[in-house]
């Protein structure tokens, strides 16, 4: 699946991702997809922590609330 964005990007930045997107003979789209991917891959501890906090937070969250109804009986 494919998602459409809309960024802005400075011209000069824009125009030095394009210059290398043709040296290397890919698509300006690609390019950048190839880009955000490396990005995203040098974070993934940051997603891989936030992801685990937020599964024990939902986990928590039900434990409480299980908690809560146990109360009511």
């Amino acid at each position: 699946m494919v998602k459409r964005v809309n960024i802005d990007l400075r011209k000069e930045l824009h125009s030095q991702a394009k210059i290398i997107s043709i040296l290397k003979n890919i698509s300006l789209n690609k390019y950048l997809e190839d880009c955000i991917e490396k990005a995203l891959q040098q974070d993934e501890d940051l997603l891989h922590k936030f992801t685990s906090q937020t599964k024990v937070e939902r986990q928590n969250k039900d434990i409480k609330k299980d908690e809560g109804a146990g109360a009511d009986m």
